[in-house]
């Protein structure tokens, strides 16, 4: 059985979205590492970086470092300095 490719931090945000909504129809719970994972993969595209944290808000999925950091640069990439400091 083949397993998907995990999604790096290198754009590919597409991919993660995908898995994430993969892994939901398989009734795998979303979690701080998957959702951080596909919050990095989206560091060019801050409005999707801070769609997929408000997703794992509404599964109270709890972020940590890497989640807040990925947020802060996806802000400083898309020039969103506001919300990077919200």
């Amino acid at each position: 059985r083949m397993q998907p490719k995990q999604p790096s931090s290198s754009g590919r945000w597409t991919e993660a979205c995908e898995l994430l909504r993969h892994m939901r129809t398989l009734g795998i719970k979303m979690n701080v590492f998957s959702s951080s994972s596909a919050i990095a993969s989206a560091m060019h595209r801050w409005s999707i970086a801070f769609d997929l944290f408000s997703e794992m808000q509404w599964y109270r999925v709890v972020g940590n470092e890497l989640t807040y950091s990925a947020l802060i640069s996806a802000c400083e990439k898309g020039r969103e300095w506001k919300l990077a400091g919200t």
